[in-house]
């Protein structure tokens, strides 16, 4: 099946210059500079061994996860984590992918774009975003390969309960099929026990791009059956052949650096719950929206009103008030929008008082 046409991804990479305050970005705003990171020419090392991954890098993603390091692939970002793992499970013709819905539209593409024949499995609003085991039994069927999540949720941000979690990974075994979890946001959480040390059916993508702030990296991971990552790995020899070892070189000397890492949780989450409290306050002052708060993080889906209202209003602040948030069409609802209040909280601030703005013109 082909890579759908272009959507999300083309819209954000072409959003007007002009714009001043992001609420679409779903991850960190410059929590720490080049310096603060110990980046500097000294330290810099442009070329290295990292054919099938840094293997410092990989025996210390191993240990986060416990699991042996040949279940570890390091990758361009987890979308390509993403990609290379549902072109190992889909390889063969004929499989499904049940993947989540509202889903994060470039998720959703890599999935099609492997081979796989997509069904949707609802997160509904109305029952907060929660897996409904009911519905996954119900949209099963024999072709069907692979389940595709994101934990937090994107984009309400919703944790999946652990105890879900191991049922799916049950439910996976019994039927040869595989769990995807994207946990690009998980780090969000206090001590999260991540989806691939809960059992041998579940995959696990990652990245520094977006609890970290450190998108420009482009390093991402994947953890889970050392014979889907040994096949994902011969394909990638087809694809980005070997990952630039800079971004793997770095993001190791980060992850390993203590005084590094405890600056950056500090700041992490310092901007989480400092924005969450601000976000919070100012949505709940607005009549007529509804949401579900996140359980951790700094997106949310908020129900705008009926029919495309989130789509007319993430318009009006494009044209109007030089602020961007995510349209809900990029996630099957035109009535919601995503909103990302990572930036810097007086930036916050002032786009949220446009976002109020622009909302009371839309129900005027």
């Amino acid at each position: 099946m082909p890579f759908p046409g272009p959507d999300f991804m083309a819209w954000a990479k072409t959003l007007n210059h002009d714009i001043k305050y992001d609420l679409f970005s779903s991850g960190m705003h410059g929590l720490m500079t080049e310096a603060e990171l110990g980046i500097s020419a000294d330290t810099i090392k442009v070329w290295g061994n990292n054919s099938y991954g840094y293997q410092p890098l990989k025996e210390l993603l191993a240990e986060k996860y416990n699991v042996h390091p040949d279940q570890v692939m390091t990758s361009q970002g987890s979308s390509g984590a993403n990609y290379l793992m549902a072109a190992a499970i889909f390889e063969k013709p004929g499989g499904t992918a049940l993947v989540e819905t509202p889903c994060y539209q470039p998720l959703l593409g890599a999935i099609q774009g492997a081979g796989a024949t997509i069904t949707r499995l609802l997160r509904s609003f109305h029952e907060k975003y929660a897996i409904n085991l009911d519905l996954v039994k119900d949209a099963w069927t024999p072709n069907t390969r692979l389940l595709v999540l994101t934990r937090l949720h994107n984009p309400s941000g919703v944790d999946i309960p652990i105890d879900t979690l191991q049922k799916l990974n049950d439910f996976a075994a019994e039927r040869n099929a595989w769990v995807l979890v994207d946990e690009v946001y998980l780090d969000y959480m206090d001590n999260p026990v991540p989806g691939a040390s809960l059992g041998s059916r579940m995959i696990t993508t990652s990245s520094v791009t977006k609890v970290y702030g450190l998108g420009d990296l482009r390093f991402g991971w994947v953890v889970g059956d050392r014979n889907l990552i040994q096949r994902a790995l011969q394909i990638n020899d087809y694809i980005s052949v070997i990952n630039p070892f800079i971004s793997e070189y770095l993001g190791y000397r980060i992850l390993t650096s203590e005084p590094v890492m405890e600056i950056l949780h500090k700041r992490i989450h310092e901007r989480v719950i400092g924005n969450q409290a601000i976000f919070t306050e100012w949505i709940n002052s607005l009549p007529g929206i509804e949401w579900i708060p996140p359980d951790g993080g700094i997106i949310a889906f908020p129900k705008i009103g009926d029919g495309t209202a989130g789509d007319r209003l993430a318009q009006i602040l494009l044209e109007k008030y030089r602020t961007a948030l995510t349209p809900g069409r990029f996630f099957d609802n035109p009535s919601h929008v995503r909103m990302g209040f990572g930036a810097d909280p007086v930036m916050l601030v002032e786009g949220l008082q446009r976002v109020k703005a622009a909302y009371s013109e839309l129900i005027s």
